[in-house]
């Protein structure tokens, strides 16, 4: 069987490029979810008159349900099909835009996000499961870039959109559109994923045990991938929190304005994770130490530029710097996706995919920890001093960032990779 991303498929069979889109639409709304919440956080407070710990339940437990849901979702998936479990996520999701979104109290709003978390920990695995299952060779390589280039605009993009709603439809309840205007998005895609989706295939099992998690972190390849993407998540994804604190309240830009300040790092990063996806069969583990390297440079130039930099226009100055963090970001999110998934078998890509992303969500919440506890800590001791204070926490992101170039290089050198970057794994069903 023939596909590719452009549309060509074996005989008989629809296009794949419909099922393509669905999936690049359903891993960006539940990512763009764990971002655009936090810039409506006043808005959400002021209206519903929410305590910090609700706050905090409200912003973090969709992210903690997300994680905690992923590896039981991949293995159902795998068990007893990836389209029924997309739908059943897929409709979760949607739902609870309007349950969120209507929320007459701080408790309604929780339990919301916490549903909203397990479904998006539902939806996540099958799509990157049916990304593998569709696409073979470099064909997959160029759909996992697509799919890529959506992870990094979604986490830089979110904070813009938030800023943009606010805007538009006032700080009162304007927190409540961030979740209705996804209502039409969600809805189409759950209308044209019922036709459009691969068919599941039934499973004979015969008593036979799935593999689980472990065995998985047995293989080399995906232990090691799932480490890097770990490190690097943990490092990138914490740069926001800390930027958007220190443009807003300690250079007092607006919403949008500090939205608007990260825009670089999002179309620089959405285009090269377009381009890693197709040369990734070819540069092998090489294009992720390549781009982990760019990103290190990239972050380490952004927290000192912050940290020094007193003369006006940061957003211009960080512009530079704030374009190769996010080229390194592009070129590493596709390929070590790629690469880490192509020796698991198809009939396990939704457990391994799991794992993946759940390592994602841990690396997020542990980098997103240690730098906001630097930057808040510097902030108590010298209240003042915004610029030593996200120097200090920009310049941990970029430790975290720089493990995982150290760990894909240490790779590379042990596996003899620079002389011959390994075809792919034979996939069986």
């Amino acid at each position: 069987m023939k596909n590719t991303v452009g549309g060509h498929h074996g005989e008989g069979e629809p296009p794949r490029w419909p099922a393509l889109v669905l999936c690049i639409v359903a891993g960006f709304m539940t990512l763009l979810d764990v971002s655009i919440v936090n810039i409506a956080v006043p808005s959400m407070t002021s209206s519903l008159g929410m305590s910090s710990a609700d706050v905090s339940w409200a912003v973090t437990g969709y992210t903690l349900a997300f994680g905690l849901t992923l590896i039981p979702a991949g293995r159902l998936g795998d068990v007893y099909g990836r389209k029924r479990m997309f739908l059943i996520g897929l409709s979760l999701f949607t739902a609870t835009a309007i349950l969120c979104g209507a929320a007459p109290n701080a408790t309604v709003l929780i339990v919301g996000r916490l549903l909203r978390g397990i479904s998006a920990g539902m939806l996540a695995p099958q799509a990157i499961a049916l990304l593998q299952q569709m696409y073979d060779g470099p064909k997959r390589g160029r759909a996992f870039g697509y799919y890529g280039a959506t992870v990094g605009m979604s986490t830089a993009i979110g904070p813009l959109l938030g800023g943009v709603i606010l805007r538009i439809f006032g700080t009162a309840d304007g927190w409540r559109f961030v979740f209705y205007l996804s209502l039409p998005i969600l809805i189409a895609t759950l209308v044209v994923a019922l036709p459009v989706l691969p068919a599941d295939r039934r499973r004979r099992r015969r008593g036979e045990q799935p593999p689980a998690a472990p065995g998985l972190l047995r293989v080399r390849g995906y232990l090691v991938g799932t480490m890097i993407a770990a490190t690097f998540y943990a490092g990138f994804t914490s740069i926001f929190l800390v930027l958007t604190v220190f443009l807003q309240q300690g250079l007092k830009y607006s919403a949008l304005q500090a939205a608007l300040a990260t825009l670089t790092f999002t179309v620089s990063s959405t285009c090269c994770a377009v381009v890693s996806g197709r040369v990734v069969h070819r540069l092998g583990r090489r294009i992720v130490v390549l781009g982990s390297a760019l990103a290190t440079a990239g972050l380490s130039l952004v927290a000192l530029v912050a940290a020094v930099w007193t003369g006006g226009d940061m957003a211009l100055v960080l512009t530079g710097p704030l374009l190769v963090a996010g080229c390194g970001c592009g070129l590493v999110i596709a390929a070590n996706q790629i690469l880490t998934l192509r020796e698991v078998t198809r009939g396990n890509v939704g457990l391994a995919a799991g794992v993946y992303d759940t390592g994602q969500r841990l690396g997020t919440a542990l980098g997103t920890g240690l730098t906001s506890a630097a930057f808040f800590g510097a902030l108590a001791n010298e209240p003042s001093d915004y610029h030593g204070a996200a120097g200090l926490g920009l310049s941990i992101a970029a430790l975290l960032v720089g493990l995982g170039f150290v760990i894909a290089m240490v790779d590379v050198l042990r596996s003899g990779r620079v002389a011959a970057p390994p075809h792919e794994a034979r996939v069986t069903a």
